[in-house]
């Protein structure tokens, strides 16, 4: 003996009823009364059905769902152009450079010269953590020249 499954889906049992039984009422195939069970459950020859077959729920209408978008991703920063490299300045010595320095602030102090380095002296100190000029070693002599540029001292 084999066993078959068929799986039949429709909106209402009777929907499912009048498709069923037109589908064996196609020449050949056997009446519908007798392959299956009538609306209250029995089959036509009168015996009872094995098990009432419950009416399906209806099926809820699937929610419309909104048109999915596409995720773009940010295009990247502009990377931006290399400057023009400047040819490396020759910096003059460190001894040249603290004296300078030292020479141009004292001149300030007296009102001699420039007052500009008297206002950025103090970020320079913050900058390098130099608590006198004298105290400056080699890897400071970027920063003492590039304090003399801005002051507006000349250098050796």
């Amino acid at each position: 003996m084999a066993k078959l499954v068929l799986r039949f889906e429709a909106d209402s049992w009777d929907e499912l009823m009048s498709q069923l039984r037109g589908v064996s009422a196609e020449p050949g195939a056997p009446s519908a009364a007798q392959d299956f069970p009538s609306d209250n459950g029995e089959d036509t020859q009168g015996e009872p059905a094995s098990e009432p077959t419950p009416e399906p729920a209806a099926a809820a209408p699937e929610p419309a769902k909104a048109p999915k978008t596409k995720k773009v991703k940010p295009a990247p920063p502009p990377t931006p152009e290399p400057e023009p490299q400047a040819t490396e300045i020759e910096l003059p010595s460190l001894e040249a450079l603290k004296t300078v320095v030292t020479q141009a602030v004292r001149a300030a102090q007296q009102k001699k010269g420039p007052t500009r380095i008297l206002e950025l002296l103090p970020a320079f100190k913050a900058e390098t953590g130099l608590e006198y000029v004298m105290n400056a070693q080699n890897e400071h002599r970027p920063a003492l020249y590039s304090l003399l540029q801005s002051a507006g001292v000349e250098t050796v």
